[in-house]
C-alpha cells in the first residue's frame, strides 16, 4: 500500500501583524524572529507548506517581511546542524553573517550553514527552502559557502529542479523518497562544488578583509577589559574558530589584544603633555589592574611603565614575533 509524502501547512492568513508574528515564532524555532519595520511590503497568504522527504525537508515559505538571527547563543542551545538552502521567488532576501553576505533574487540559490551565525532581513520575501544534512555531502564543506548565491549554470539547473520538485508533490509516494532525496542532494553538491572552488580561491582577500575588520574592532575598544575572543567573534559574527585561525600568525587573539594595549599605553607613557597616572593608563588600556599592567608591560619592553616615561624603554620584540610590526606602526603614526 502506498501512501503520500507527509506534509504540513501553517495558514497566516488574515491573522493580524502580532497574530502572525507569534506563529512565525512558534514555527521557527532555528531562528530568533523579529517584525520588520511598518514600512516593509507584505504579501497575500503567508504562511508555510513543508514536506518530509526522508532526510531532507523542502518548504514553500511565504515569509512576508521579517526579520530573522540566528545567534550563537542559540546555536549553543539548540545544536541544529543542518544546511538551509533558499531559491528565491520574490521580494528582497538579505542575509549577513560570519563576515559574508547576500542580497538574493528570484531565481537564485543562497546557502546557510545553521551551524554559524547570519541575520537575514525579508521584506515580501517567498522562497522554495530545503534542508539537508551536513553529512549527507560527502567530503564537501558547505559552512565554506555559508551567507553566499551559488555561482554557474548547475545552480540554476538546481534551482529549476526544485521548482519542478514542488510541482510534483501530490503525485510522489512514500516510496519514492529515498532515490529523490538522494538526487536532490547530488545535484545540491554539483551546484555546490563551483562555489566552494571559487571560495577557495578568493579565501585570501577574504581573510584580509576579515583581520581589517578585527584590527579596527580591537583599537575601538582597548579600552574595555571585557575584550574576550568570545565577545570579539560575537561582534564580527564569526566563529570563535574562524577567530582563532584568522590570529594564529600573530601568536592568537589575547596575543594581540594584550600588544595592541601595550603599545597605547607606551605611547601615553612617551606623550609630551601633562602626566596621566600610570594607574589610569592602565585602566584606560584595558587592564584589570595597576600591576598586572605593570609586569605586563616589562614583559613586552624590558623595563617598567616609570622607566619607559624617564625615557629608558628597549623594545624587547623578537624578529619573529608578527606583532612587532604593529608596534612599530603605531609609532610611525604617533610621530608628529
Amino acid at each position: 500500500m502506498t501512501s503520500p509524502v507527509p506534509s504540513a501547512r501553517l495558514d497566516l492568513s488574515g491573522l493580524s501583524p502580532a497574530a502572525r508574528l507569534e506563529a512565525w515564532r512558534a514555527t521557527t524555532p532555528a531562528h530568533e524572529v523579529t517584525a520588520h519595520d511598518d514600512t516593509a511590503p507584505e504579501i497575500d497568504e503567508p504562511g508555510l507548506t513543508v514536506w518530509h522527504l526522508g532526510p531532507i525537508l523542502l518548504a514553500n515559505s511565504r515569509l512576508g517581511s521579517l526579520r530573522l538571527a540566528r545567534r550563537p547563543a542559540l546555536i549553543r542551545r539548540d545544536q541544529i546542524d543542518h544546511v538551509a538552502i533558499a531559491v528565491g521567488r520574490g521580494g528582497s532576501w538579505r542575509a549577513s553573517g560570519n563576515g559574508v553576505g547576500f542580497d538574493m533574487a528570484p531565481g537564485q540559490v543562497s546557502v546557510s550553514d545553521l551551524a554559524q551565525p547570519i541575520d537575514t532581513d525579508l521584506a515580501g520575501a517567498t522562497a522554495l527552502q530545503l534542508v539537508i544534512p551536513r553529512d549527507s555531502l560527502g567530503g564537501l564543506d558547505p559552512g565554506a559557502a555559508h551567507g553566499t548565491v551559488l555561482s554557474g549554470g548547475a545552480a540554476g539547473l538546481f534551482a529549476d529542479y526544485l521548482e519542478a520538485l514542488e510541482r510534483r508533490m501530490p503525485t510522489l509516494r512514500s516510496e519514492d523518497l529515498a532515490g529523490i532525496a538522494r538526487v536532490t542532494v547530488d545535484l545540491f553538491a554539483v551546484g555546490l562544488r563551483p562555489t566552494l572552488e571559487a571560495m577557495h580561491r578568493a579565501h585570501p582577500a577574504i581573510n584580509m578583509t576579515l583581520l581589517q575588520r578585527f584590527r579596527r574592532h580591537v583599537e575601538q575598544n582597548l579600552r574595555d577589559p571585557n575584550l574576550t575572543p568570545e565577545a570579539i567573534a560575537v561582534s564580527l559574527l564569526i566563529s570563535r574558530a574562524r577567530l582563532y585561525n584568522l590570529l594564529e600568525t600573530f601568536g592568537g587573539v589575547a596575543a594581540y589584544v594584550r600588544t595592541r594595549r601595550l603599545a597605547r599605553a607606551h605611547a601615553r607613557l612617551c606623550d609630551p603633555g601633562p602626566p596621566v597616572p600610570i594607574k589610569e593608563i592602565a585602566f584606560q588600556v584595558g587592564f584589570a589592574s595597576e600591576t598586572q599592567f605593570s609586569r605586563a608591560f616589562r614583559g613586552q619592553y624590558g623595563c617598567s611603565p616609570t622607566e619607559a616615561r624617564a625615557g629608558e624603554s628597549v623594545v624587547t620584540t623578537s624578529r619573529a614575533d608578527p606583532a612587532a610590526a604593529d608596534i612599530l606602526l603605531e609609532w610611525l603614526r604617533e610621530l608628529r
